[in-house]
C-alpha cells in the first residue's frame, strides 16, 4: 500500500486501534541490529545523534505502548517465527540489539533509558511479573542508565494517566516491584 511509509511497520501485520488500518511487519533484512533507531533510519537514528548535538542529557527509549520497541516484545502484537518471535529471549532480541546500537552511537558518557509499560492490562499481554523479568534482563544488558514504568498499551489508554478521580499514584506499586 503507498499510503503506509517505509516507517509505519510493527514485529508483524497488525491492525492499528486507533485508526482500523494495518500496519506492515518489519521485514527480517530491516531489522539489522538498531536498524529503526540508529543505522539507517533518517527520523530516529539521527534525533538520537542530534539530541547528543543539541546538548540534551540523555534520550529514553520508548519500548511501550504499542510503539515499535514494544510491538517486539509483547506477544500480543509479535506474531514472528523466527529469532525475533516466539520466547521472551526472541521477543527482547530486537529490543536489545535497539539499546545496544543507542550506546554504541552516543558513548558511554551520555544518559540513555527506556520506557516500558508496568502491566499492559490485557488479556494475552505483558504482565507484571513478565516484566519484572523483562526488567531485569533489560538492566543485565548494563546498557541503560534507567528503566522508566508506565503502564497500559494502546489498547488500554484509559489506564495511561491517572485522572483525579484516582488516588495518588495509583500505579507506584508497579515501579516498585520492577
Amino acid at each position: 500500500d503507498s499510503a503506509t511509509s517505509e516507517f509505519d511497520v510493527a514485529s508483524s501485520l497488525n491492525k492499528t486501534d486507533v485508526a482500523g488500518e494495518f500496519v506492515k511487519e518489519c521485514r527480517r533484512q530491516r531489522i539489522a541490529p538498531g536498524f529503526y533507531y540508529c543505522l539507517r533510519n533518517r527520523k530516529n537514528g539521527r534525533a538520537v545523534i542530534l539530541a547528543q548535538e543539541a546538548g540534551f542529557d540523555m534520550v529514553e527509549l520508548h519500548a511501550a505502548h504499542g510503539y515499535l520497541l514494544s510491538s517486539f516484545l509483547t506477544p500480543l502484537s509479535n506474531q514472528r517465527t523466527d529469532a525475533y518471535g516466539g520466547s521472551l529471549e526472541n521477543r527482547l532480541r530486537f529490543v536489545c540489539e535497539t539499546i545496544a546500537a543507542v550506546r554504541q552511537r552516543v558513548g558511554l558518557d551520555f544518559v540513555v533509558g527506556i520506557r516500558v509499560s508496568g502491566d499492559e492490562f490485557t488479556p494475552g499481554g505483558l504482565t507484571l511479573d513478565d516484566m519484572k523479568v523483562v526488567a531485569e534482563r533489560l538492566a543485565a544488558t548494563g546498557q541503560l542508565d534507567y528503566i522508566s514504568v508506565t503502564v497500559g498499551n494502546q489498547l488500554t489508554r484509559g489506564v495511561q494517566m491517572a485522572d483525579m478521580n484516582m488516588p495518588l499514584a495509583p500505579m507506584a506499586y508497579m515501579s516498585a516491584a520492577i
